[in-house]
């Protein structure tokens, strides 16, 4: 049994737990899909799977998210998670249903060699 009671843990104990709980909980929920964001709003708009609007969207989300991790220095910064995470999860869902399913394969031009 980990701590019934209060007086049954020390205090600096107590801290690192829940400096622990509080990292792992907060950029633990937020930097990921940032991550998320970045890795499929670069590629889509690179590719021009969607419209810029929408791709800056999830760039602007990802640079919040990231900056949420100057949280854990300080506590002021702890505005950013609902932003992050509800943001995130609303733009997730507006990529899904703007990407398409399937991607028309072009022929490479004549004068640029193609690596296979």
């Amino acid at each position: 049994m980990v701590a019934s009671h209060p007086a049954d843990v020390d205090a600096p104990l107590a801290g690192v737990l829940a400096d622990f709980a509080f990292a792992t909980g907060g950029p633990g929920h937020v930097v990921p899909p940032a991550l998320l964001a970045v890795g499929v709003a670069v590629p889509a708009r690179l590719v021009r799977l969607t419209n810029a609007p929408l791709a800056w969207a999830g760039l602007v989300l990802a640079a919040i998210g990231m900056l949420f991790t100057v949280t854990l220095l300080t506590l002021s910064t702890a505005v950013t998670v609902p932003i992050t995470r509800l943001g995130a999860v609303a733009w997730i869902v507006a990529i899904s249903a703007v990407l398409p399913r399937h991607r028309r394969r072009t022929a490479a031009p004549a004068d640029e060699t193609v690596l296979r």
